[in-house]
């Protein structure tokens, strides 16, 4: 997912005016207009929409080859995580992060997928450790030959054979929300 256009956000709203359902999933995306996570649950709970909202946030990496795993959990939520590689953003919204930046910023907003309505929207920053390891692993990314095929396959074999606990305990580095 992409924000395409400079439509204000807001809790109640939907998150794009010409899209009505989103399928399921949660998502992590960075491009010129930064770090986003997209949380798309079907009638999200009372406890998802304040555990995004103001529960307590962990963040952990896990790289396998070219593909990175960003872990996200907020407050009483299980771990999530999504597969990110630079080469899925479309070109006109690539960006290269800067490996200078201190504490990156970023964004997460939960999307009801059956009516497309904004839910609940936090923002938060990155430790600088954990900042520079995603912009290095990111920057990695665009320095590597990119196959679709072989891309997809290696997703796939990483969600075949481990769940996200495993990729959490297999992180090389975590961080809280906030640091």
């Amino acid at each position: 997912m992409t924000r395409k256009d400079l439509n204000i956000i807001a809790i109640g709203e939907r998150f794009d005016p010409y899209v009505e359902t989103f399928p399921e999933g949660c998502h992590y995306n960075y491009d010129i207009s930064g770090h986003w996570i997209y949380y798309l649950y079907q009638n999200p709970t009372e406890e998802e929409i304040s555990s995004i909202q103001s529960g307590e946030i962990d963040f952990g990496l896990y790289v396998r080859g070219p593909i990175l795993f960003l872990l996200h959990k907020f407050g009483d939520m299980n771990w999530n995580d999504s597969s990110y590689s630079w080469w899925l953003v479309s070109d006109e919204f690539r960006a290269i992060p800067d490996r200078t930046e201190g504490h990156a910023s970023i964004k997460t907003i939960l999307i009801d997928s059956e009516t497309g309505l904004v839910k609940a929207m936090r923002a938060c920053t990155l430790s600088q450790e954990f900042t520079v390891y995603l912009h290095d692993t990111i920057r990695m990314q665009t320095q590597q030959s990119w196959n679709r095929e072989l891309h997809e396959e290696a997703v796939h074999y990483i969600y075949s054979r481990y769940s996200t606990q495993n990729l959490v305990d297999m992180a090389e580095i975590f961080c809280k929300g906030g640091e």
